[in-house]
């Protein structure tokens, strides 16, 4: 999974990889599982100067060396994504200013934690684990992984109008909150947009799509417990479209067909094209017609 942002909205691309403790092995016309043994920190470490030493002679070949020459973008994307990698305004009347923020007194010195490992820039978290069987720790890992790059309560508006954004765990500098106008937040939020027609995730190894063992290793999905229509033009049979209300749960934690009295809405019929439209226009003049003016004057 490829994000392009950091806890404070700035461009920092970054992988969140999900790995698996072991590898596959062909066995005849079969697999068999092989489990490895867990890295150490000092593995990770070295791993970490390998790939910043791969990484970073890759990169001289394309042109793209700390000495080769930077092509400066016509239009103003390539300011924002500057911008937004160097912690500054790009427009503006603050264009070019350092992100203001809010600080404590306090500073704390920063330290790797096990399992991580940082050279020339680069660093490697690999200090999370999910045991065997662990279902829900696995969905949660795989939420966190996904996760959207702003959450709505950690951005609140002060009297003098500025947006204040607060982080999850203060930096080791002390820095608590970021302060945003309008304008500067829109442009941190433009920054993030993905490149069109990109895989933002990606599959590897034995889990890739077109591996030819990918069927043995992938575990059926659970059946359904109670029948579900789905909103297709075939809601019988079998799909990988869920229904709506399923979604919309899993993702949201709420509840599409609950009503009012706290039953819950069935689902009776499914109304398509052209239809449709016969049945929101119907609605609609009824809604017309019910409608009444307000009262006179005396």
């Amino acid at each position: 999974m490829v994000q392009r942002f950091g806890s404070a909205l700035n461009l920092n691309v970054h992988f969140h990889m999900l790995l698996l403790d072991g590898v596959f092995v062909e066995d005849g016309d079969t697999v068999r599982w092989v489990k490895v043994p867990a890295p150490t920190t000092q593995e990770v470490q070295q791993l970490v100067t390998d790939l910043a030493r791969t990484i970073e002679t890759w990169l001289d070949t394309q042109g793209y060396g700390s000495d080769d020459p930077c092509d400066e973008d016509d239009d103003a994307n390539g300011a924002l994504l500057a911008a937004s990698v160097a912690g500054r305004t790009a427009l503006g009347t603050r264009a070019g200013a350092k992100v203001r923020r809010l600080q404590r007194a306090t500073t704390r010195p920063f330290r790797l934690p096990p399992l991580c490992g940082e050279a020339h820039g680069y660093n490697l978290h690999a200090a999370v684990v999910i045991g065997r069987g662990n279902r829900e720790g696995l969905e949660r890992l795989c939420r966190y992984v996904l996760r959207p790059p702003l959450a709505r309560t950690r951005l609140q508006r002060r009297g003098d109008g500025l947006l204040v954004l607060t982080l999850r765990k203060p930096y080791a500098n002390g820095t608590t909150d970021f302060l945003f106008s309008e304008v500067e937040l829109a442009q941190r939020l433009a920054a993030l947009v993905p490149p069109a027609r990109k895989n933002s995730v990606s599959y590897h190894g034995v889990l890739a799509p077109r591996h030819r063992f990918r069927n043995q290793v992938i575990p059926e999905p659970p059946a359904h417990t109670e029948e579900r229509t789905r909103l297709t033009k075939k809601p019988r049979g079998r799909s990988r479209w869920h229904a709506w209300a399923d979604l919309l749960w899993r993702v949201f934690e709420v509840e599409g067909l609950a009503c009012a009295c706290g039953g819950r809405l069935v689902l009776h019929a499914i109304v398509q094209p052209p239809a449709t439209l016969y049945v929101l226009d119907s609605l609609r003049r009824s809604a017309n017609r019910n409608a009444r003016a307000p009262p006179m004057a005396s």
